[in-house]
């Protein structure tokens, strides 16, 4: 089985984690997904997957850059 390239984010807030739990399976994971064609940058797919997945907008976290 052949995988697309992704991104994937670990949200730490203190010393507490984020992690998603997925309906499709009952399994918890962070926050990823695929790089599309129209990503700029590594960066930019991840902030592209934070505000599909958590509503996330670059406002609401610290950069990591």
């Amino acid at each position: 089985m052949k995988f697309r390239s992704n991104v994937a984010a670990l949200i730490r807030s203190g010393d507490n984690f984020v992690a998603c739990c997925r309906a499709d399976y009952s399994t918890w994971q962070c926050v990823q997904g695929g790089i599309e064609a129209t990503d700029a940058s590594l960066v930019a797919a991840i902030e592209r997957e934070l505000d599909e997945e958590l509503g996330l907008k670059k406002s609401d976290y610290r950069d990591w850059e």
